[in-house]
């Protein structure tokens, strides 16, 4: 199976949320997976975030970022270019959400568009699920 990963799902394996045990075993479950380059800005922030918030030890924070390049490292990451410009121009419906979804999204969409299989979206943000829907994208777990 091939998957486009959102940042809410690569951190619910980070932190090991409720989302947990579901997310790790589609992660197993997948063969290829596509994202967006600003995935690796969005969960280092976020990993960051938490460390500081929470006011963990550096060696948390230094565990959790080893983990998180490891999965990094397995994600085909694109880079916002004029293609996905393009399509978020074309389309009404990444018009309606917040920049960073419309991005994600417009980068499904070309990663489907030049693959031949289905690339399923991984994501727990239901805003970016319905939004999907409406364009046609497969979501992920079900």
């Amino acid at each position: 199976m091939i998957g486009y990963i959102d940042s809410s799902f690569i951190l619910s394996i980070l932190f090991e949320d409720e989302n947990y045990e579901k997310s790790i075993m589609e992660w197993n479950s997948l063969k290829y997976f596509f994202s967006s380059i600003l995935i690796s800005i969005e969960t280092k922030i976020n990993l960051f975030k938490i460390y500081s918030y929470n006011k963990f030890d550096e060696h948390w924070f230094l565990k959790k970022s080893s983990v998180l390049d490891e999965m990094l490292s397995s994600i085909n990451q694109k880079h916002v270019d004029d293609e996905i410009v393009k399509v978020i121009q074309n389309n009404d419906v990444l018009k309606e959400i917040k920049t960073l979804d419309s991005i994600h999204l417009a980068t499904a969409i070309i990663f489907n568009k030049y693959s031949n299989k289905t690339i399923k979206l991984f994501t727990y943000d239901n805003q970016m699920i319905q939004k999907a829907k409406k364009l046609n994208l497969k979501i992920g777990g079900g």
